[in-house]
């Protein structure tokens, strides 16, 4: 048996326009996504257990209240934090803090 297609075989197996060959491919997709989140589901419930387990200071220790919690698996959490925790600690930080001009100024 010879593992290599013959050319009718592969006119068979290939769609004869691109919008077939877009529909399987988005079929495809679509599928490998509701496999890849049936399979994150028993971590996702874990990490969620684990912080509603958290106390209320706990959680503010991480930057996150109790209403964030069901949130955290959105795809638009991860950036609404990582922005507005950065935002905070340049909020936060003396504008006089550069790094660069103190290892000068110790330098001299």
């Amino acid at each position: 048996m010879d593992p290599r297609f013959t050319r009718q075989e592969m006119a068979f197996l290939s769609p004869t326009n691109t919008t077939e060959a877009h529909g399987l491919k988005s079929a495809l997709h679509t599928a490998w996504s509701a496999l890849r989140e049936m399979a994150s589901l028993p971590r996702r419930r874990r990490v969620f257990a684990e912080l509603s387990a958290l106390g209320d200071r706990e959680l503010a220790d991480i930057g996150l209240t109790r209403t964030d919690i069901p949130r955290v698996f959105d795809r638009d959490f991860a950036t609404e934090f990582s922005v507005s925790r950065r935002a905070a600690i340049v909020a936060l930080a003396p504008a006089n803090c550069n790094t660069a001009d103190s290892k000068t100024a110790e330098a001299a």
